[in-house]
């Protein structure tokens, strides 16, 4: 599984970073991030658009303490995994204000207790891999099917001679 990681921190926090995609690296999941620019080109945000694309899971983390504009970096991602229907879930810091209709999976953390949101985050990532597991085997299973009835229905078929 990989899950690409967008995030509003200040440079003091970015050790948190590190810290997630560390815990997800140990749950079996690997990690890209959001690269920041002063002045995105156009190359950078098809990579962002691949990356997001292509990945299993979407976190991505909003802090009282980011700035304006990497947290409209992060709505943005997040719009581009809607877009792309790439599962998905916010950390929320506890001083970040969340819009009563908001619906989409979201998780509301405190800075100061990583280890429950990490649990909650572990918790998500499994319900994932396994509904991702369980659709794969039932693409097995439905293969599987078809392919044994198309087999027996060119079993039960004459041969004709060709030429």
């Amino acid at each position: 599984m990989q899950a690409f990681l967008s995030y509003s921190l200040i440079q003091n926090d970015l050790y948190l970073i590190s810290l997630l995609s560390r815990e997800l690296l140990n749950a079996g999941v690997t990690s890209k991030g959001t690269i920041y620019s002063s002045d995105p080109s156009a190359e950078l945000v098809t990579m962002t658009n691949y990356n997001i694309r292509t990945c299993d899971l979407f976190i991505g983390i909003l802090t009282g303490d980011g700035s304006i504009n990497q947290n409209a970096m992060v709505y943005q991602e997040w719009e581009i995994a809607i877009h792309f229907n790439t599962s998905r879930i916010l950390l929320i810091e506890d001083t970040v204000a969340i819009h009563p209709e908001f619906t989409e999976p979201y998780i509301i953390y405190n800075r100061h207790n990583p280890n429950q949101v990490l649990q909650q985050l572990r918790d998500f990532v499994q319900k994932k891999e396994s509904a991702k597991r369980n659709k794969n085997n039932l693409a097995l299973i439905v293969g599987g099917e078809a392919l044994i009835e198309l087999m027996t229905h060119l079993s039960k078929k004459e041969l004709k001679p060709t030429g």
